[in-house]
């Protein structure tokens, strides 16, 4: 999948919300299936970043 160049993803979008357990339509457990936690958020950042170039 292609992303846009121009993509921009605010910190706070993986550290409060993304990573963070939440009651309804959580994702933090998903993500934490593949390693990526509160702990190395960046990992995730720079991930996305770097399949959208």
């Amino acid at each position: 999948m292609k992303m846009s160049s121009n993509l921009v993803i605010e910190n706070a979008k993986l550290t409060r919300y993304l990573l963070v357990y939440q009651p309804k339509d959580d994702k933090s457990k998903y993500l934490a299936q593949y390693g990526y936690t509160l702990e190395n958020w960046q990992v995730l950042f720079n991930r996305v970043y770097q399949y959208s170039s």
